[in-house]
């Protein structure tokens, strides 16, 4: 894995060894980064540990639980969480993959701007879910007697090719000099029609990525680019308080109207709501004349009817969230309606705006 731009703190899959260069001009700068050799699995599982579990109606792990197995592919370096169900029963199953200890210490010792988790996925859960199953993946943070969900329970489908994911973590809620490590895991619930292997689960390119700010030259130290012509760099966002200075949004953070019509002021195809199987399948996107120009975090979710779901999308494209229903009942409930209020969030660049959408329902 090659950096692109200043990375002021990396946290990844192969291995978890400080280094930290100087500062220059531009950026704070500190760095837990793998040896070279090891930037990404190419140089093996950097000491990751993994555990398996199964539960529900099945009473041995691996003759009448499904088989879970977590494994380093070495030929192609990425972590992987398979399963395998020998006879075909109801089960709750899962992998948990969990990194080496790193001692968190900010942006060169400073206390960061930003702090951003990514990693990049990839999933086959196709027959899983077709058999009426579940697939899901979470990613924890722990440490200091906390865990933080850096990805709330998602689903794993959707992911054919590896794509990256991430969120943005409060900067408040790591502390500087604590030791931490990270979690990945995978769960799967199997139904009596499931036999054979079931699903994999690839992860690859984990990365913890704290910013800061040189208070010298007020800019941001995302690219040595951004917030040019900041004066004294004091009281500014992104940038400083320069005439100028351009952020993520191309200079101008969406306010919470702009947000909301990302939801509600779309094109009719991407507002589109289907319930299939046991999740509503939810359209979103950031087209069109209510787009703004930078990645916005979309949750959304059912009051009282389903799971909620998340994803990032970036300026012109279009995801779909697919909300797991909590029951049959609820699903019934669903399935009787020809509209549906939808709840959502939206985020971009720490805005942040909540609003309740009525959509056509499709069954």
């Amino acid at each position: 894995m090659k950096t692109k731009g200043p990375v002021l703190l990396l946290v990844s899959l192969a291995a978890l060894v400080l280094a930290a260069p100087a500062a220059n001009a531009e950026q704070l700068k500190s760095e837990y980064a793998p040896k070279k050799q090891s930037r990404d699995f190419n140089g093996g599982d950097g000491g990751w540990t993994a555990t398996e579990e199964s539960g529900g109606a099945c009473l041995i792990m691996m003759l009448t639980c499904p088989a879970i197995t977590n494994e380093y592919v070495a030929d192609s370096g990425y972590l992987r969480t398979s399963g395998n169900s020998v006879l075909g029963v109801i089960s709750e199953a899962s992998g948990t993959y969990r990194s080496p200890d790193f001692r968190y210490r900010g942006a060169e010792g400073d206390r960061p701007d930003t702090l951003e988790f990514s990693l990049d996925r990839r999933a086959d859960v196709g027959s899983l879910i077709e058999a009426e199953g579940d697939a899901n993946y979470k990613v924890d943070l722990v440490g200091d007697g906390k865990r933080l969900a850096l990805i709330e329970t998602s689903p794993l489908e959707g992911a054919d090719t590896f794509t990256g994911v991430g969120s943005d973590v409060p900067v408040s809620k790591v502390d500087k000099g604590e030791t931490y490590h990270l979690e990945i895991r995978s769960d799967f619930v199997t139904t009596a029609t499931v036999v054979g292997q079931f699903a994999t689960a690839d992860y690859d390119n984990v990365k913890l990525v704290a910013r800061a700010k040189d208070p010298r030259n007020g800019k941001n130290g995302k690219d040595g680019k951004d917030g040019r012509g900041g004066k004294n760099g004091r009281g500014g966002n992104n940038g400083g308080d320069g005439n100028g200075g351009k952020n993520k949004c191309k200079g101008k953070t969406p306010s919470k109207r702009e947000l909301r019509r990302v939801v509600t002021k779309g094109k009719a195809k991407d507002q589109r709501v289907r319930l299939s199987g046991r999740k509503l399948k939810v359209k979103v996107a950031n087209r069109g004349k209510s787009q703004v120009n930078c990645k916005v975090q979309i949750k959304a979710r059912v009051k009282g009817k389903t799971k909620s779901d998340s994803a990032r999308v970036n300026k012109g494209e279009r995801k779909t969230l697919r909300l797991k229903t909590k029951n049959k009942a609820a699903r019934a409930q669903l399935a009787s309606k020809k509209r549906v209020k939808i709840k959502f969030r939206v985020k971009a660049e720490g805005r942040k705006a909540t609003v309740k959408d009525r959509r056509k329902i499709r069954n």
